[in-house]
């Protein structure tokens, strides 16, 4: 015969019950509470002074391309207001000459009812073959910020990177640290790699065994090439293996198609050559 559960037993299950719901109940209040509060809530407007910065930053790089494509520089208030707002461009310092290398204007305009604005500037890509430049521009006027109002950038000329360009004749210039004078201008032949991206390979530097050279363009500011160290042959001159090896990386120019880099060619037991080498694109 089937027995009914004690009277304490009903009691402690319906005491659980209820306390479930009213957990229930008060969580859903409280939800209720925040999204209330939050569709209720007033924006914060900003009522202080005006005060002009930089707003993007205070340092930039500008690769100055062919076709002289300007560099903008975002300057802003924190809250339209009802007159423009004009402010001063000053230079600080210039490694390069305005009108020359670079053109900035004097002052730069925050129209009214507008919190943003622009101004370039524009690079000479003709007048930059070989510099790196610094234009470092300040923010003068009763309305500047006490922060973000100096503004340093970087210049230098930039052509994209085509390995192909690089392929043929160069004529290379060469000093030994063994020797007292430089070695006559020769003329050095590069060829593709088959099967490895960016590599070009000569046998036209001493001793005349074939080495490769590897060129990397990942970073727009600092175009490099390497000679990773590598087999030549056997036995150089009766000293055992030869190899060759760059002695850090050389910068290379897709503009003017130059490159320059330290090298030796080593055995075991010592150096037999270690040199600055420079080529130039016939």
């Amino acid at each position: 015969m089937k027995t009914s559960p004690p009277i304490q037993v009903i009691n402690d299950k319906m005491q659980s019950i209820m306390k479930k719901i009213t957990i229930k109940l008060l969580s859903l209040f409280a939800v209720v509470l925040l999204l209330n509060g939050c569709s209720e809530a007033d924006p914060i407007l900003y009522s202080g002074p005006t005060f002009v910065s930089f707003t993007d930053g205070v340092v930039g790089d500008y690769f100055v391309q062919a076709d002289n494509t300007p560099y903008p520089i975002e300057v802003g208030i924190p809250a339209p207001v009802g007159n423009d707002v004009t402010v001063n461009l000053n230079v600080v310092f210039a490694s390069g000459t305005a009108g020359t290398q670079y053109d900035l204007p004097s002052s730069v305009t925050i129209p009214s009812g507008s919190v943003i604005a622009t101004f370039d500037v524009t690079g000479h890509f003709d007048n930059m073959t070989g510099r790196k430049d610094t234009l470092v521009i300040e923010l003068v006027s009763a309305d500047t910020a006490s922060f973000n109002t100096v503004y340093t950038l970087y210049l230098q000329q930039f052509c994209p990177f085509d390995i192909n360009d690089f392929v043929g004749a160069w004529t290379a210039y060469e000093k030994s640290d063994y020797e007292d004078d430089p070695y006559p201008p020769y003329t050095i032949n590069f060829a593709l790699v088959d099967g490895e991206p960016n590599t070009l390979v000569t046998s036209d530097i001493w001793p005349f065994f074939p080495i490769k050279v590897v060129f990397n363009a990942d970073d727009p500011a600092n175009f490099y090439w390497r000679m990773p160290d590598q087999f030549l042959v056997d036995d150089l001159y009766g000293y055992g293996e030869g190899r060759a090896t760059d002695l850090g990386p050389g910068p290379f120019s897709a503009c003017d198609l130059s490159a320059s880099i330290r090298y030796k060619i080593y055995v075991s037991a010592g150096n037999f050559e270690q040199s600055s080498l420079q080529i130039v694109k016939d």
